[in-house]
């Protein structure tokens, strides 16, 4: 299959444009990194876990696992903001939020957490398949399938 004349293939860098009609954040626009490694991909589901536990762990005596849940919740929005995060459409009282780490730790928990989510489940789902069998090897122009509320499209 590969021979010192193949051409090498280099994968497109895939970015999403998240949309949140009909919830509550209607209007909201997120634009997002989609090409991101499995080693990062992994680790942010990891986080994500750790912000679950960190919700969890509110009001718990054991205060050193709410600690440490807290700390991985911490990590995953400023890799989100840092990492994936391009740009929003998204201000508050102080002005317009920065699309990085900072600006995904001033917003509110909640607000952060359905980005974040709305992002995992974005990047989780296979694109959708080919309409017709492909003859020059090109993908579908279809959007990946929708959840209602998110809307998703990749560049």
């Amino acid at each position: 299959m590969s021979t010192a004349r193949s051409k090498k293939f280099k994968a497109p860098q895939k970015t999403a444009l998240i949309q949140f009609e009909g919830t509550e954040y209607d209007g909201l626009e997120v634009k997002c990194r989609m090409s991101v490694s499995m080693d990062q991909y992994l680790e942010f589901l990891g986080l994500q876990q750790g912000v679950m536990a960190a919700k969890e762990a509110e009001g718990q005596p054991d205060t050193n696992a709410a600690f440490q849940a807290i700390q991985l919740a911490e990590k995953a929005f400023h890799l989100f903001g840092d990492r994936v995060l391009i740009e929003w459409n998204l201000e508050d009282d102080q002005g317009e939020v920065p699309s990085t780490g900072a600006g995904m730790m001033r917003v509110d928990a909640q607000f952060a957490m359905v980005v974040l989510n709305a992002w995992l489940e974005a990047v989780g789902k296979a694109p959708a398949p080919l309409s017709s069998p492909s003859r020059n090897g090109s993908m579908s122009a279809e959007p990946l399938p929708q959840n209602p509320g998110n809307s998703v499209n990749t560049v």
